[in-house]
């Protein structure tokens, strides 16, 4: 059983992107990467199942479109749409500043990727970085296999807001991870898998692909 939902704990899934990848490579029509289904469910409905496991709904957001089956999580969507994962964050961001306000030093807020179907195996790492004292200060991103995975990462939510606070479109989460220091949390691989390709939703188990 998971602890009690910390109230410092935000999250933002982000949940705007073509699918382009997924779409080049695969030899058939498919929908795009979160509406795929694996055992029963939408890869966006488990990946907020897991979240939520730790982060309160009212605290999480998605970042995509409003027809995305999100449940009672809210959607918000980048300006101008789909200019890139930095502006997504802002998006998700400028979602609690408004309904919550300014960020406070012990807050921490999650980034994660809505394609991502076995996140609940690694999402532990982050919050036992968050509860360390000394550790929340700093910016934490998953590696697996010698590879970062910036969708996979928690930041403080003050920090994250005076980084993500210029328009900069068609910009990755990991030009931004460029100019400044941060710890990296090694996570098992299956935790940080992603269905960027069409061979990357068949590996992950998903053969309901139309």
């Amino acid at each position: 059983m998971n602890p009690p939902k910390d109230p410092a704990l935000f999250a933002i899934i982000l949940a705007g992107g073509k699918s382009s990848r997924l779409h080049k490579t695969s030899p058939r029509s498919m929908q795009d990467k979160p509406l795929l289904v694996l055992e029963g469910k939408r890869v966006i409905t488990r990946v907020i199942n897991e979240v939520t496991q730790w982060v309160s709904a009212e605290q999480t957001v998605v970042v995509g479109p409003d027809t995305l089956p999100t449940g009672s999580i809210p959607t918000v969507f980048e300006d101008p749409p789909q200019s890139g994962p930095y502006m997504a964050v802002q998006a998700g961001l400028r979602h609690f500043t408004q309904r919550f306000g300014p960020a406070s030093p012990t807050e921490g807020v999650f980034l994660f990727g809505a394609d991502m179907p076995f996140i609940g195996e690694g999402i532990e790492h982050l919050v036992e970085h968050h509860l360390d004292d000394l550790q929340r200060t700093q910016v934490a991103i998953a590696r697996s296999a010698g590879k970062l995975q910036p969708l996979f990462s928690y930041w403080p939510r003050c920090v994250a807001e005076q980084l993500f606070a210029k328009r900069v479109l068609d910009a990755g989460i990991m030009q931004t991870l460029n100019h400044i220091k941060y710890r990296v949390v090694d996570v098992e691989a299956n935790a940080v898998t992603d269905l960027d390709t069409y061979q990357d939703v068949i590996d992950a188990g998903i053969d309901n692909v139309s």
